[in-house]
């Protein structure tokens, strides 16, 4: 398990590098209901688990959540219905995702994010995760 201090050198490493957002204007978020702009000021991204246990990924701003596809990084827009994100995201992909939107993410939801990677992808929460998946 990941204490305080470690959780905060991987914020301030994923902080640092940025494959896939650097130099990338934020992506703009629309309300399905109204079609109007989201402004993103105060906004975080989140992650949940759904009831089968994929994660589910969103925009959450004034409580209201925008539910976020992984089609969003690719395609440089904002996508709520897509694929799914699987049973686990890399905490860098987290990080990614929020860069996109050009908001902070919701650091309890990185705590978890690194916790699942780990117990998913290499069979325990206390597994070293290569820094290749932390920034």
């Amino acid at each position: 398990v990941l204490d305080q201090k470690s959780i905060d050198k991987l914020i301030e490493l994923i902080g640092k590098t940025s494959s896939l957002t650097g130099g990338v204007k934020p992506v703009i978020v629309t309300d399905a209901a109204t079609g109007a702009e989201v402004a993103l000021d105060g906004a975080v991204v989140s992650m949940e688990k759904d009831a089968k246990g994929f994660v589910l990924i969103f925009v959450v701003k004034d409580g209201k959540k925008y539910s976020v596809a992984p089609e969003s990084l690719v395609e440089r827009k904002y996508v709520a219905v897509g694929s799914p994100w699987g049973l686990a995201i890399s905490p860098r992909m987290f990080a990614e995702t929020a860069k996109i939107f050009g908001v902070e993410f919701d650091k309890a939801s990185m705590k978890t994010i690194t916790k699942d990677f780990a117990r998913i992808v290499y069979g325990s929460e206390d597994a070293k995760i290569p820094s290749f998946y932390l920034g």
